[in-house]
């Protein structure tokens, strides 16, 4: 997910794309987060979330940059990928690997490995990925509040999850003085046009104040999700087979980026979402015309 600290643009002037319907619920509930603190310029050594006071704890080890460096070195008009990690020590090192496969040589973007929690084969894995002069650092959320409160009952691994998030974000934007960050989680592949997909849309995040984010995520990709065989559009196996990593990269600086933003883009909706056929759900388990635009009743 690509992220856009406007603070700037709401301070001079007085939040569409995670996944279907989870993604937009997931995101949402992300920006209310945000929305709430992340707007106030707290201390952030001494910042109440609600439930009393947080301390974080910024790891710094031989090969990571001192936080108060980073501004300097990098410049608030790069973007760095955010890679977030917790527990999972095998997936982040493929995911890791994926990313320094398919980043840009020429100019390789940061990336910058946050870990919620002690899980000490992820920290060991970090540490040895973190390496300045390979543009890769590490930080390190230890330390959660709210432990054993209502909300945390509630919300389970979501709670802290939503905190590591925030302070991950506030650190990278707040701190760093990054414009735009892309948000990866360590469980996730990639496709060889991700940076591509990105460097391109960048823009429009940039010029459009209706976009808070742009997203390249798709849950429906995986094998055990999709039957590709299939090449109706029925529900639940075959509804995504379409939908998966692409067979070969798109070059996304030869696509007209501009048809999404919002000004182009609802013109161009509208009358699509107009002419749709309209559908019952039960109607979705018979084969469809893939050339035509559906609208479902729910």
């Amino acid at each position: 997910m690509f992220f856009f600290n406007k603070v700037n643009r709401y301070a001079k002037h007085n939040r569409r794309l995670k996944r279907l319907l989870i993604f937009v619920l997931t995101a949402a509930g992300l920006l209310y987060l945000l929305r709430s603190e992340y707007f106030q310029f707290p201390d952030v050594g001494n910042m109440e979330d609600g439930l009393g006071e947080a301390s974080f704890d910024y790891n710094v080890n031989a090969n990571l940059l001192d936080v108060e460096t980073i501004p300097q070195v990098f410049g608030p008009s790069e973007t760095a990928v955010l890679v977030m990690s917790a527990t999972r020590q095998a997936a982040l090192k493929n995911h890791l690997e994926q990313l320094l496969r398919f980043r840009p040589k020429h100019s390789p973007m940061p990336i910058i490995i946050s870990q919620d929690g002690t899980t000490e084969s992820v920290t060991h894995l970090a540490t040895l990925y973190a390496n300045s002069s390979a543009n890769i650092f590490f930080i390190h959320h230890k330390n959660r509040t709210g432990v054993g409160s209502p909300a945390q009952k509630a919300a389970k691994n979501y709670f802290y999850i939503s905190q590591h998030y925030k302070w991950a974000l506030d650190r990278v934007f707040m701190e760093m003085g990054y414009k735009t960050v892309i948000i990866t989680e360590d469980d996730l592949d990639i496709a060889e046009d991700f940076f591509s997909y990105f460097a391109a849309t960048r823009r429009i995040l940039l010029e459009d104040s209706s976009l808070w984010c742009i997203s390249a995520w798709n849950d429906d990709d995986a094998a055990s999700v999709t039957d590709r065989s299939k090449n109706d559009f029925g529900l639940y196996k075959t509804f995504p087979t379409s939908i998966h990593l692409p067979d070969s990269p798109v070059d996304f600086s030869k696509v007209n980026v501009d048809a999404l933003m919002k000004g182009e883009y609802d013109i161009n909706l509208v009358p699509i979402l107009r002419n749709a056929t309209l559908l019952s759900l039960e109607q979705l388990d018979g084969v469809l015309d893939t050339d035509t635009n559906y609208k479902i009743i729910c």
